[in-house]
Parts: C-alpha cells; sequence; structure tokens
C-alpha cells in the first residue's frame, strides 16, 4: 500500500526581501548599524542628522580656535586720550625735562618752541624763532633738553636745514642763549643733526652732516 507524504511548507524569498535584509544587515558598510535598531528609512535619517550634528560642531571647533590664535598674537596697547591740546597741530618733535618728576614736556614745532606742564596738561610758555633770525629756517624737528640746576633746563632745538638754537628754560618764560655761530645758510659751514647732552649740561655732542662728532665744554652763568 502506497504511503502519502506529508507536504512540508517552504518560505520562497523573493529578491525584493532579500536585498531589504541584506541593506538592512549590511555591518561592514554601515559599522553604525551595531549600535542602531531603527529600521529603515529612519536610519537613514538619523545617519544625516548625526552627520550634520558633528559637521556644525567641527565648524564651531575650528572657528573656535581660529579665535584663540588670533586673540594670542601680540597687539599694540591701547591707551584712552587724557588730554587733548589745542594749538599743537602742527608740532614734529618733543622731549621730556629731566628733572626728578619730568614736570615738562618741551615741543618743537614750525617756528616755535613750547613747554607744556604736565600736572596742568597745559601750554605754560612758548618762544617764537622767527623773532631771533630771519635768514634760517625755524622749523624745529629735533629738540633735547638737560636740567642745569634746580628749575633751570638748557634747551637745544635743530631746524631742517641743520641750524641749532639755544634757550634756557626759567619757571615759565623761555631766554635764548648765544648760539653757536651766527652766519647765515649761505656762509655757515656745519649742518647739524642730532644732540646729546651730558647729565647737567656740561657737555654738548653734536653729529655733523660730513663730519664725525663736535664735543662743546660749555659755561652757563646765571
Amino acid at each position: 500500500m502506497p504511503r502519502i507524504k506529508k507536504k512540508t511548507e517552504e518560505n520562497l524569498v523573493t529578491y525584493s526581501v532579500l536585498d531589504r535584509e541584506i541593506s538592512n544587515s549590511d555591518f561592514l558598510g554601515d559599522p553604525d548599524l551595531h549600535r542602531d535598531h531603527l529600521p529603515q528609512p529612519y536610519r537613514r535619517i538619523d545617519k544625516i542628522l548625526q552627520d550634520l550634528l558633528e559637521n556644525v560642531w567641527n565648524i564651531l571647533e575650528k572657528n573656535d580656535n581660529e579665535r584663540k590664535i588670533e586673540q594670542s598674537k601680540p597687539r599694540a596697547q591701547k591707551y584712552s586720550v587724557y588730554s587733548v591740546l589745542e594749538g599743537l597741530d602742527d608740532f614734529n618733535c618733543m622731549c621730556n625735562s629731566t628733572d626728578d618728576f619730568n614736570d615738562f614736556i618741551f615741543i618743537g614745532s614750525n617756528g616755535f618752541i613750547h613747554c607744556v606742564d604736565v600736572t596742568t596738561m597745559s601750554i605754560i610758555a612758548k618762544v617764537d624763532l622767527g623773532k631771533n633770525v630771519s635768514d634760517t629756517s625755524t622749523n624745529i624737528i629735533n629738540i633735547y633738553t638737560a636740567q642745569i640746576k634746580q628749575s633751570a633746563h638748557l634747551i637745544v632745538s635743530i631746524s631742517d636745514t641743520g641750524f641749532v638754537f639755544f634757550h634756557v628754560f626759567m619757571v615759565d618764560n623761555f631766554y635764548p642763549v648765544q648760539p653757536l655761530i651766527n652766519d647765515s645758510d649761505a656762509e655757515r659751514k656745519y649742518i647739524y643733526r642730532k644732540c646729546e647732552i651730558s647729565k647737567n649740561a656740561e657737555l654738548l655732542a653734536f653729529f655733523v652732516e660730513g663730519f664725525s662728532l663736535i664735543v662743546l665744554d660749555i659755561q652757563l652763568d646765571f
């Protein structure tokens, strides 16, 4: 007698289902699947959002590093304006007095020498160089000073043509001193460029154009 064999049920897997299973389990191509149990398409959306957040974080980190590098660069120190002096729009040079407290600032300009009191930040004296000379430039480009004695300062100023002016500043006024030479620009032999004054103004050293150095031993009587 023949036996009837029971038919077993078989599940046929279609290509579309197989492809979907492979794409959902591609751990080698997408290692994040090991810790991501979201089904598609939510897994793809989550991955896009994660990439977007990572890119934004990288941009923020890059900008922060650039800002730190920029802040670490050396910069010139900024100072607030303490005071503005009127009438000194065209000055060329200046120097501090050499007394204990640097009480004065001497300023050279075109035709004038000014004295500024640092305690009040005001001009307390001014001398018109054009009153003493008429045949030479009075545009002062270098100015030097040294304290002679208490409340007395020697002022040496040099014009753009190399002419030297000597003044003594006392209390609140300038007093002219006999210059090195009285020749006009056409006749004088020396063109003075720079000067150094020793302590107490006992010696003057001049750098002269065409020469090396001239040193003068001066005596000022009061």
